[in-house]
C-alpha cells in the first residue's frame, strides 16, 4: 500500500508531468511567489492565456523548455509551438532550451538506444535531434546566443576545469526573441 495523499490545499502549487498522469505539489510556504500552470505544451492556447494572467507579457520574460522539446517528435509541430510562445512575448525575452542528442560513440549510442526503446513505450518517446536540427526547430522566433546550440560545457568554461561535466548527447542554448519585422519588436498585438 502507498503513501496517503493528503487532499489538494488551497495555494498549494501543483506541477503537472504530462504523459505521467501526477502532479507535484510544492509547498506555498517555502515557494510564496511560485504559481503553475497546467497545460499541454502541443497546445499553446491551454497555458499562455494562464500565463498572461500571472505575467506582464508587455515586460521581457525569460521562457524554460528544458528537457521538453525531446518529446516532440514533429519538427514543424515544435517550431510552430517556439513560433506561437514567441509570438505572445515582446523583444528582449530570452529562451532557455535543453535537449537530448544523438550519441556519437558506439557504446553509448547502444545504451541511447536502449533508452530510446523504453520510452517508445511511454506516451512520450524521446527524439534525439541534431545541433543543426535544433536550430531548425528555433525558426525564425528565437535567434540562439553565442555560442549557439551547443553542449552546455562550452558555455562559461571554466579553465581549470578538469574535463566535460555534460556527457556530449546534452544540446543546450538560450536565444533570444526574432524581433518582428513589421513592428519594432514589439508583438503585432501591441
Amino acid at each position: 500500500m502507498g503513501p496517503r495523499r493528503r487532499p489538494h490545499r488551497a495555494g498549494a502549487v501543483r506541477r503537472h508531468r504530462p504523459g505521467r498522469g501526477r502532479t507535484h505539489r510544492l509547498p506555498p510556504a517555502r515557494h510564496p511567489k511560485a504559481w503553475a500552470v497546467r497545460g499541454d505544451l502541443r497546445q499553446p492556447d491551454s497555458y499562455l492565456p494562464q500565463l498572461a494572467e500571472h505575467l506582464d507579457l508587455g515586460e521581457p520574460v525569460a521562457v524554460l523548455a528544458t528537457a521538453v522539446l525531446d518529446h516532440l517528435p514533429d519538427d514543424a509541430q515544435a517550431t510552430a509551438i517556439l513560433g506561437r510562445i514567441a509570438g505572445e512575448l515582446v523583444d528582449g525575452s530570452y529562451l532557455a532550451l535543453t535537449h537530448v542528442a544523438p550519441e556519437t560513440t558506439p557504446g553509448r549510442r547502444d545504451q541511447q538506444n536502449d533508452a530510446l526503446r523504453l520510452y517508445e513505450r511511454t506516451p512520450t518517446p524521446i527524439t534525439p535531434r541534431t545541433t543543426n536540427q535544433i536550430t531548425a526547430v528555433l525558426g525564425a522566433s528565437w535567434t540562439p546566443l553565442p555560442p549557439g546550440v551547443t553542449n552546455p560545457d562550452r558555455w562559461l568554461p571554466e579553465p581549470d576545469d578538469d574535463g566535460p561535466l555534460c556527457p556530449p548527447s546534452l544540446l543546450a542554448t538560450i536565444a533570444r526573441r526574432t524581433p518582428h519585422p513589421y513592428t519594432g519588436g514589439q508583438t503585432p498585438a501591441d
